[in-house]
């Protein structure tokens, strides 16, 4: 495993402020940015804070401390081990997985144009603002998965990302109850800044 520090400097020369444009095979296309202000969130950091430091452990906080070094994984382990283990761990493999086939290697992943009504239960936040869900198609026992959806008093043609997971149970019904595309190309149109 990486330093923290080390996943921030891929995180920021691979995918900040880029608009990467994903292709479906049924012809829908979806622009998705991923902002620096993400980085900590997507890495599940905010689960090990205790009290008063859930500041400190997102947003643009979290990075001035991972770039200083003043947050690192260790100091999140000793923390709360338990929350380390659970969500920053898991976090962290699918964010490598993603880093090795995004946005080089689409074949390795599939797309699903998240439809809520169509899944049993939708208790998750982050699944009732889920427009786009990228998840990898390499293990049929575990998905790597990215949850797009649209962010407040934003420019709603870009989706950014609500979270990234690591599922491991095959009967996770709201994958298995979506209708899955090819994604036959990921450009990158721009870079936002």
């Amino acid at each position: 495993m990486k330093t923290l520090k080390e996943y921030l400097t891929i995180f920021k020369e691979n995918m900040e402020n880029k608009v990467f444009v994903i292709h479906l095979s049924n012809g829908d296309s979806f622009s998705v940015q991923f902002q620096l202000n993400n980085f900590p969130h997507l890495l599940g950091l905010s689960h090990c804070a205790q009290g008063r430091q859930v500041k400190e452990f997102s947003g643009r906080t979290a990075i001035e401390l991972i770039e200083s070094e003043e947050l690192t994984l260790e100091r999140l382990k000793s923390l709360n081990k338990k929350a380390f283990d659970k969500y920053v761990v898991s976090k962290i493999e699918s964010f490598e997985f993603f880093l090795s086939v995004f946005p080089n290697r689409p074949n390795m992943m599939e797309g699903i144009v998240f439809d809520s009504s169509r899944v049993l239960k939708v208790i998750d936040r982050t699944l009732q603002k889920a427009k786009l869900i990228v998840q990898d198609i390499g293990n049929p026992n575990i998905k790597h998965v990215i949850i797009f959806g649209e962010e407040t008093n934003n420019n709603e043609e870009i989706l950014f990302p609500l979270s990234i997971r690591k599922e491991t149970n095959q009967t996770v019904d709201y994958l298995d109850m979506q209708t899955k595309h090819r994604i036959i190309d990921i450009s990158i149109t721009e870079e936002q800044r």
